[in-house]
């Protein structure tokens, strides 16, 4: 129906109401979810927030780990070098940019890991 329909003199239709359309009632809240057996029910995001915060952990817990484990390489190898060398003077520079490296690398991964640690823990606590 068009607007010069109307203007002709057209039937009017009333507006569509949501009722009419989905058959949806007050009562339901939430996305509606059809089961394998044909049930509705609300959908329950629960689950799927609680694989979401247990990757997110795992990964920043790898990150975490991984970066530890290369600054314990390098500090072992830089000793290694030290030692074989018996000069040290190149261990100290490289040395001096690990240090300078930790504080901008370590150091917000440890406070990322702490905070998702504490909020994945503190919601699993919150649910009892």
């Amino acid at each position: 129906m068009t607007d010069t329909d109307v203007a002709a003199g057209g039937p009017a239709q009333a507006p569509i109401s949501l009722k009419d359309i989905g058959g949806a009632s007050s009562a339901a809240v939430g996305p509606q979810v059809v089961s394998a057996t044909g049930v509705q029910a609300n959908y329950d995001p629960g689950p799927e927030q609680e694989r979401a915060r247990a990757i997110i952990a795992y990964i920043l817990l790898g990150v975490l780990v991984l970066s530890v484990l290369v600054m314990l390489i390098a500090g072992v190898v830089l000793a290694a070098d030290c030692y074989m060398a018996k000069s040290c003077t190149n261990a100290k520079d490289s040395m001096t940019v690990m240090t300078s490296s930790v504080g901008l690398i370590f150091t917000p991964i440890v406070g990322l890991v702490g905070s998702v640690i504490g909020f994945y823990f503190g919601a699993k606590a919150a649910k009892g």
